[in-house]
């Protein structure tokens, strides 16, 4: 799913969208690429567990207003609420029960899959002396203050919507 409007590009050479809006043209990442991942990711955990599931790939976007220069090749484009058509268009055999893939679901997020060894412990940090909060990735002052849907550096007065990723991943360290 993405929220786009303007016209849209969907170019194979190099992989990726090309968004123009007035005038501007913004360049993302390859959704067909980004599908293609997540595809392979999905039927990997399927296989893992011993599950034939048919998985289907469609890109969607929410809203009928943009406009579709150059359509993408190797999956559909779905505008509105055409998803649903697209699904009850779907083959419906050899579909397993829902109950059954979200036991699964559930099971797997259950169990953590990161290695909860403790860092601190084994070069000898003593858990209070870490620094807390969200680095900023301009200046690296700590903390930074959340804002609504971004964060706000106080001492260099930017703003940085991702800077909780690598506080994230520290965490799980």
């Amino acid at each position: 799913m993405k929220n786009l409007t303007g016209e849209l590009i969907f170019n194979n050479n190099p992989p990726q969208l090309i968004c123009i809006k007035e005038e501007n043209k913004i360049a993302y990442r390859s959704p067909e690429s980004q599908l293609d991942q997540y595809l392979f990711g999905l039927s990997k955990f399927f296989e893992q567990h011993q599950l034939k599931v048919p998985i289907h790939g469609a890109i969607s976007l929410p809203f009928t207003n943009a406009i579709i220069k150059t359509p993408p090749s190797k999956y559909p484009l779905l505008l509105g609420r055409a998803v649903i058509n697209h699904i009850w268009s779907l083959p419906k055999k050899d579909i397993i029960p829902s109950k059954q893939v979200a036991d699964l679901v559930l099971q797997h997020n259950a169990a953590p899959s990161w290695n909860q060894f403790p860092l601190s412990r084994y070069y000898g940090i003593d858990p209070a002396d870490i620094q807390r909060g969200v680095e900023c990735p301009h200046c690296g002052a700590i903390p930074m203050k959340r804002l609504k849907r971004t964060w706000f550096c106080e001492k260099c007065k930017k703003r940085h919507m991702q800077a909780h990723v690598k506080a994230l991943k520290d965490y799980y360290m």
